[in-house]
């Protein structure tokens, strides 16, 4: 979140769904200090879910590998799981099955 250094709002939602995947603490940490965090440390905190190699050969190979699986899907049904999880975001399993 490098609009901090910047001087200026954090834009895209970031603020609201950083704490959802990492946590609040951790999300103050990132938001308020702009500071830039290694691959590893962002894996282990939920923000990433791979790390793979910078070989560019071996990074295209695994993102064709995750687009052949998305694209093996049905369409609508992702578009509908993708559009209940940005709802579900920050309620409580009681809050979410209401």
């Amino acid at each position: 979140m490098r609009e901090t250094k910047l001087g200026i709002q954090v834009l895209d939602r970031g603020n609201i769904y950083l704490p959802t995947i990492v946590g609040n603490t951790r999300a103050l940490e990132i938001l308020l200090t702009g500071d830039v965090y290694p691959a590893r440390k962002m894996l282990e905190w939920g923000f990433l879910n791979k790390i793979v190699p910078s070989d560019g050969n071996y990074l295209m190979e695994e993102a064709m590998v995750l687009a052949e699986k998305l694209t093996s899907c049905g369409p609508k049904s992702q578009q509908g799981i993708i559009k209940l999880n940005r709802l579900l975001k920050g309620l409580s399993l009681e809050e979410a099955v209401l």
